[in-house]
């Protein structure tokens, strides 16, 4: 997020002491008026807000302050250091899982609750505990993290659970192991290094935990870009491949892929034509698209008509108005030669005095489909 930061320092006086204060904050903000075939509608929107306090004596004080809960706006974090302790208290946190800790990847549940953590930063050790069942610590001893956790109802014991691990414990080979009561198990094996020309990425998996499979992704860089990746489930005994050539130069882009057994998809970008002040995109691919913007799609080999052509012509005319400011008009043309879908469509876009966002859209092939939109963004 991009973020235009608001310092203030304060002086908050307790007794005789002055103590200097860091406020800081952030958000999006968005207000317009919105006009389709449906009629109109005004908005006034603001979201992603938060704010923090810092506070340099006694001790390091950070409290943050977010409006990601039920409650609305409220304390998302309190925490405390100096040279040799740190103290976080969470209003919400995991030990594994996206914008977690991520202390554990294979034996953790992924919960979320109230999570204290204190840091012995002498010892490089973190000792945590969440809600009122779980204590959990972290011991790192280059090149090796440890991590290990128990379970309570109360004071009785529910389970425990552990993870060693090193991400590149010698020339990129890297491991982790991991054990759960009452008998479960996961090793995982990578050796990410670069060979040659070929930069490798080796995995192996194991145990009735997670996954049990065996690959690799390889990628060469030379005249052209060659990537790929053997993979093998031993689970389900299955074995999948592909392999990507990307080739580019000033005339365009060229990407082309196989799947194995027998599928195939492309995707071909001459360089863009500037005349004036228009430029012109065109592509031609496999797929619909609609959803190139997700990457590579279709199968030519199951259907040699599974292709699709675009055109974007853009053009931005120097008008020097003042009232507005010099538009960006877009022509968009796409088809997709399997099933005859066609689009067709208008945008613009400029800015009314340097302050409101201006965007006209329409679809050609749909007149109804059209929008204005007259509204201000900011993320601060």
């Amino acid at each position: 997020m991009k973020k235009l930061l608001v310092v203030l320092v304060a002086l908050l006086t307790v007794g005789l002491f002055a103590v200097p204060v860091t406020i800081s904050g952030g958000g999006k903000v968005q207000a317009g008026i919105y006009f389709d075939n449906a009629g109109f509608r005004t908005e006034l929107g603001i979201w992603d807000t938060w704010i923090s306090f810092d506070i340099d004596q006694p001790a390091n004080l950070s409290i943050y302050v977010t409006d990601h809960n039920a409650n609305g706006i409220g304390i998302s974090s309190l925490a405390l250091s100096n040279d040799h302790l740190g103290a976080t208290w969470y209003a919400s946190n995991a030990f594994t899982g996206d914008y977690s800790l991520w202390w554990f990847v294979d034996v953790d549940d992924g919960v979320w609750a109230p999570t204290a953590v204190l840091e012995l930063k002498d010892f490089g050790l973190w000792v945590a505990t969440q809600d009122n069942n779980k204590v959990a610590g972290k011991l790192v001893v280059d090149p090796l993290t440890i991590a290990a956790q128990a379970t309570f109802t109360g004071y009785s014991f529910g389970g425990a659970a552990l993870e060693v691990s090193s991400e590149d414990i010698f020339n990129g080979l890297g491991f982790r192991a991991a054990y759960r009561t009452p008998g479960d198990y996961q090793l995982h094996v990578w050796f990410k290094n670069t060979l040659g020309p070929v930069d490798v990425d080796a995995y192996a998996a194991y145990g009735n935990i997670n996954d049990q499979l065996v690959g690799v992704n390889f990628s060469l860089a030379n005249l052209f870009d060659l990537s790929g990746n053997l993979h093998y489930d031993i689970a389900s005994a299955a074995f999948s491949a592909w392999l990507q050539a990307v080739l580019s130069n000033s005339l365009g882009t060229l990407t082309v892929k196989y799947i194995y057994p027998a599928s195939a998809q492309f995707l071909l970008e001459p360089a863009a034509l500037t005349f004036g002040p228009a430029t012109l995109a065109l592509k031609a691919g496999s797929g619909d698209f609609n959803n190139w913007v997700n990457g590579l799609d279709g199968d030519v080999v199951a259907n040699f008509q599974d292709v699709s052509f675009t055109a974007d012509l853009t053009v931005s005319p120097v008008l020097g108005l003042g009232v507005i400011a010099d538009p960006t008009i877009a022509l968009n043309f796409g088809y997709y030669l399997l099933t005859g879908d066609t689009a067709a469509g208008l945008t613009v876009a400029t800015t009314l005095y340097d302050l409101l966002s201006v965007d006209f859209g329409l679809d050609f092939l749909n007149v109804s489909g059209w929008y204005l939109n007259i509204y201000y963004y900011q993320e601060f």
